[in-house]
C-alpha cells in the first residue's frame, strides 16, 4: 500500500523516474548510500504467497556497491559493521525529500559481506516474514 500522496502522485504519471535508496541502520554513518552514487546495480525483489502453507516470501537479494573511498574511507574499510545490519530500501521519486515521502519496498538483516578493490556485495535475508508473522486461533 502506498501511503505517500506525493509518491502517488508521482508515480501517476505516465513517465516516472525511481530512484533506490539503501538505508543501513546501525549507526555507521553511512546513512543513504544512493547520494554517494556507490550503489551499482538495481536491486531485484520478487515475492510469492503460497496459500496453501501460508507462507509469505520476498526473495532474499545482494546488493553491490563500488568500494571507492569517500572522505577518505571505504566501505570495506571496517566491514563487520555491516553484518546484521537492518537494510531497508526506499523508491524515491524526482520531489521526495524525506523517507516518509518514498515508498518502502522491502526489510533485511545483512548475513555476508564480500568485498575486493573495487566492490563490496552484501548479501540480504528477508525478515518480512518474521516481521508480519501473527499466530491464528483455530
Amino acid at each position: 500500500m502506498i501511503e505517500s500522496p506525493l509518491f502517488k502522485r508521482d508515480v501517476s504519471n505516465n513517465i516516472s523516474y525511481v530512484t533506490p535508496l539503501v538505508l543501513l541502520e546501525k549507526n555507521i554513518g553511512l546513512n543513504i548510500i544512493e547520494k554517494r552514487g556507490l550503489l551499482t546495480d538495481m536491486p531485484r525483489i520478487n515475492e510469492s504467497i503460497n496459500i496453501e502453507t501460508k507462507k509469505y516470501k520476498i526473495s532474499n537479494l545482494s546488493l553491490s556497491f563500488s568500494n571507492i573511498s569517500y572522505d577518505g574511507k571505504r566501505l570495506s574499510d571496517d566491514y563487520t559493521f555491516l553484518i546484521n545490519a537492518v537494510v531497508s530500501i526506499f523508491f524515491k521519486t524526482k520531489s521526495a525529500t524525506n523517507l516518509d515521502e518514498c515508498l518502502k519496498v522491502y526489510r533485511g538483516k545483512v548475513l555476508r559481506v564480500d568485498h575486493d578493490e573495487l566492490n563490496i556485495k552484501l548479501s540480504i535475508e528477508d525478515t518480512t516474514q518474521l516481521d508480519i508473522h501473527k499466530n491464528i486461533p483455530i
